[in-house]
């Protein structure tokens, strides 16, 4: 028997060793949540319980929102175009490749279907006014001859964001958008870096020796308030987030173990993304266990996108109910990162 495609299929193994973390998240969650969970009580429960549980039952109430929704509506068959997967690249995706936020392992795999994957020159760190303008001529160019699926990355997404609000017609025209670790709403990353004056003069060697403006600094700094929920313009195409939901002991790097730790009061987070916010998107959230922003762990981000792409491209059907799942997560590839 052939298995459907499930967007369920897409969720990380989990370890032997976070069983039970997750087993007490499932029973927190049922009693005290009822299958529903705020911004407000997530808060209370990180400062009551700490940022683990938290996080923990952040993800099963993402996971079990899985189960429910549909990824969207499959493209017209009528339209014969070929598809074109374009790539809202992360920052410093030039000058840092190994972090891959260039997308560079999705161009790689693409070369192996009938997809022309292409990544978007956007600047390594640029404002989010210039990327958006170069987001658009490339999405306008695009469109005229392929269905459009965009995947941003990182700040991709934020670039991508302000690039709708000028031109909201062109991301109504997408097959698809999938926002991979997405900052939404910023980061306290950049509140850090333009707060302290003792970081002052590291900050502004840092974007000289990039050359780039502060500007690109300033516009991400973290709001709450500044989410697809408000900013967008409810999309006809399937949004769809991918976010890392990590455990202390999951964090990839030292860098990834600093920033978690100093927002962790705050709430659970990837390390530069807050995940509360997910809670107030639009579309459908892929959440994955025990990987931080940068994704690397027990899930093999591009080959899981290769799934999702070609369900998106009307390759495969999905199905609604968790009774009909006919493929375990332990079968998905592993270690391989975005």
């Amino acid at each position: 028997m052939n298995c459907l495609f499930t967007m369920h299929q897409l969720l990380a193994p989990v370890n032997a060793a976070d069983q039970p973390i997750l087993d007490r998240a499932r029973r927190i969650y049922k009693q005290e949540f009822s299958r529903e969970i705020s911004s407000i009580a997530l808060r209370e429960l990180n400062s009551r319980l700490g940022i683990d549980i938290a996080t923990a039952v952040l993800y099963v109430h993402f996971e079990s929102m899985l189960l429910k929704r549909s990824a969207g509506s499959i493209p017209d068959a009528a339209d014969r175009r070929p598809l074109m997967v374009a790539i809202a690249p992360g920052a410093f995706y030039k000058e840092h490749p190994e972090v891959g936020g260039d997308g560079r392992e999705l161009i790689e795999l693409s070369q192996k279907h009938l997809w022309d994957c292409q990544r978007i020159p956007s600047e390594s760190l640029g404002t989010l006014m210039a990327n958006a303008k170069i987001i658009n001529t490339f999405l306008t160019h695009a469109t005229q001859s392929h269905r459009v699926i965009l995947v941003s990355l990182s700040k991709g997404t934020t670039d991508a964001r302000t690039a709708q609000t000028l031109r909201p017609d062109l991301f109504e025209s997408l097959t698809a958008w999938i926002s991979v670790s997405g900052v939404a709403s910023g980061t306290m990353m950049a509140d850090w870096l333009l707060d302290k004056w003792y970081l002052r003069l590291v900050l502004s060697f840092m974007l000289w020796r990039h050359g780039t403006d502060h500007q690109a600094v300033v516009n991400m700094r973290y709001c709450r308030q500044q989410s697809f929920e408000t900013a967008f313009v409810e999309p006809t195409a399937p949004m769809i987030h991918i976010a890392g939901f990590p455990l202390q002991r999951h964090l990839s790097c030292r860098r990834a173990r600093l920033w978690h730790r100093r927002f962790r009061r705050q709430g659970p987070n990837d390390s530069v993304v807050m995940l509360e916010d997910l809670l107030q998107l639009q579309g459908t959230v892929i959440p994955v266990w025990g990987a931080d922003h940068y994704l690397r762990g027990n899930w093999n981000v591009a080959e899981s996108m290769m799934q999702l792409i070609a369900f998106l491209n009307g390759d495969g059907n999905l199905i609604h109910h968790e009774d009909n799942i006919c493929s375990s997560r332990e079968s998905l590839p592993v270690t391989t990162r975005v």
